[in-house]
């Protein structure tokens, strides 16, 4: 008994439901046959389609044409995806960083699917200043512009196919506790994920790589550290702490300067001996005279410690009065270093200033000015805005003295300097007349 009353309760359910919606279909068309086609001997092909008032009718097949029937085929909507306007399939950013910014060529590659009409895309980069850009591929391209809702860089595209553009960027970089920071906004890549090449300039970093960036690699050449890494999502965040490296001061020997008047001319002498650290180069920057002199045809002599002699051509910086010699990996790590500076001496005589020959990085600098005597020429402290420079005897002269050295000077620290006036001496006559009288 209890199995027939579960048997019939599904069919009276089913048969209440109906009568509860009598006026829900018209008597020719039965629920089960909506949306399909049947066919009989009297009327032929037929489907049963909604009308306007919601009520299902049936209707001769031939009179609908086939795109009609396929799109009113039963009460379900057709499915049609929803196509976006562009999408970026590529992103390459190359950059080398220098101290304040970063000079970046991004290469990236839009994939218009619109046809007919101009499609706005943002590439975004919102911290970038674009310094130049090229565009290849099918259509046109806008001038850049402003986009309200997409902080940064826009371009109006058209034209369907990939677009290929390269943009030359240069990105602010943010000085924290912690090193350098740059920070920049991508283009929304769904799908693909971009790639970045980054040149460091230090050898020794400490990279930080927040989710943003995903490193695949460093490796170093010529002093700069050059890092690979994935870019999967919208931003850039990458930091890096450069190392500086720790070398020993140079050690240097007091300096000895001569000056002496030859032949019209001032001519002033250097002698230095320099003790190059472990883990420094052989190489020697010189702050020279601030008193516009010729140096020697020849260069500046060099002999190291094993008594090899070379010559060396000074080479200018960007700072005035200061030079560069580069004395090869060959070189031992104590040499001397011996200058010769000339410059024009006026008849009628001048003011003329020692100052220079500082070297960079020293550890000490100290050293004695030796003056010479000349016929014809008187020289003398002027002693206004001397600095550092105090009087000394001849005899605490290093051995190099001659017996021709008139006044020696000593001076202690970098900065100093000694004027000096230089002036034809006048001869002195007295003449005493004696008188003899004969008568």
């Amino acid at each position: 008994m209890s199995r027939q009353i579960r048997v019939m309760l599904p069919g009276l359910v089913f048969f209440g439901l109906l009568g509860v919606h009598p006026s829900a279909y018209s008597q020719d068309s039965p629920p089960n046959t909506i949306g399909h086609v049947s066919s009989d001997d009297g009327s032929g092909d037929t489907i049963y389609l909604q009308d306007e008032n919601g009520e299902f009718r049936r209707m001769p097949l031939e009179s609908l044409d086939q795109r009609s029937a396929d799109r009113n085929y039963g009460s379900a909507k057709v499915f049609e995806p929803d196509v976006p306007d562009y999408f970026f399939s590529k992103l390459e950013l190359d950059g080398t960083a220098h101290e304040k910014w970063i000079e970046l060529t991004a290469s990236l590659t839009v994939h218009l699917v619109a046809t007919d009409r101009w499609v706005l895309v943002p590439v975004r980069f919102d911290q970038a200043s674009l310094l130049d850009f090229k565009h290849s591929g099918p259509g046109e391209i806008s001038a850049p512009t402003g986009n309200q809702q997409s902080r940064g860089l826009s371009w109006l595209l058209k034209g369907s196919g990939d677009h290929q553009l390269e943009m030359i960027l240069r990105v602010p970089l943010r000085k924290t506790p912690s090193g350098d920071l740059l920070q920049l906004e991508l283009p929304e890549m769904t799908l693909f994920t971009g790639r970045l090449s980054l040149q460091l300039p230090s050898s020794s970093v400490t990279i930080r790589a927040e989710n943003s960036v995903r490193l695949l690699g460093t490796r170093v050449e010529d002093e700069h550290t050059i890092l690979t890494a994935e870019l999967p999502g919208d931003r850039l965040d990458l930091g890096w702490n450069i190392h500086e490296q720790q070398t020993e001061p140079l050690m240097q020997k007091p300096t000895d300067l001569r000056l002496r008047l030859v032949e019209g001319k001032i001519e002033l002498t250097a002698r230095q001996q320099i003790q190059f650290g472990a883990n420094t180069s052989a190489t020697l920057r010189v702050r020279l005279p601030s008193e516009k002199m010729e140096l020697n045809p020849e260069g500046v002599q060099i002999i190291d410690a094993n008594g090899n002699e070379q010559w060396v051509q000074p080479t200018a910086t960007e700072q005035p009065e200061w030079f560069v010699l580069s004395l090869g990996d060959s070189v031992s790590k104590l040499v001397q270093v011996y200058w010769k500076l000339s410059t024009t001496m006026p008849p009628d005589g001048r003011d003329f200033v020692i100052d220079g020959f500082e070297v960079a990085d020293a550890r000490r600098q100290s050293g004695t000015i030796a003056i010479e005597s000349s016929d014809g020429f008187l020289v003398s402290q002027v002693g206004e805005d001397d600095i550092g420079v105090e009087r000394i005897d001849v005899s605490d002269l290093p051995a190099s003295s001659t017996p021709s050295t008139l006044q020696a000077y000593s001076f202690a620290g970098s900065q100093y300097r000694l004027r000096l006036r230089i002036e034809p001496t006048v001869p002195v006559v007295s003449v005493t007349p004696y008188y003899f009288v004969k008568v």
